[in-house]
This record gives structure tokens, C-alpha cells and sequence, in this order.
């Protein structure tokens, strides 16, 4: 994948997960680390359909 820029987009495969460093209801946090520069990152991985059901969509996109 590529932006409009000519720059590569990040995606899942650019990490490796080293460890699940919590759980919720909806989502769960994930320790990855990034294969190009072998930087640590926290990675958030949200249930989508969870966010739907429970009409959460304003509350995830406003969390940062």
C-alpha cells in the first residue's frame, strides 16, 4: 500500500507482537515491536463489532 505521497502506509505486518499486555470487553492491547526500526509500540486492536453493537463509535474515535 502507498499514500498519495509515494510513502509506504504502516500495517499489521510491519510489527511483531511480543506480548498481550491487557484485556477488555472490546479491545486488548498488544506489546509489538517494529521491524524496521526495532522500536516497542502499544498496540490497541478494537472489536469492531463490539463498537457497533454498543453504539461507541464518537467515544473510540475520540480516545486517543
Amino acid at each position: 500500500m502507498e499514500e498519495s505521497d509515494g510513502k509506504r502506509m504502516t500495517s499489521l505486518e510491519d510489527f511483531k507482537t511480543l506480548r498481550i499486555i491487557g484485556k477488555g470487553n472490546y479491545a486488548k492491547v498488544v506489546l509489538v515491536r517494529k521491524c524496521d526500526n526495532h522500536r516497542i509500540y502499544a498496540l490497541k486492536v478494537i472489536k469492531k463489532t463490539k463498537i457497533l453493537e454498543r453504539n461507541q463509535k464518537e467515544h473510540v474515535f475520540s480516545e486517543k
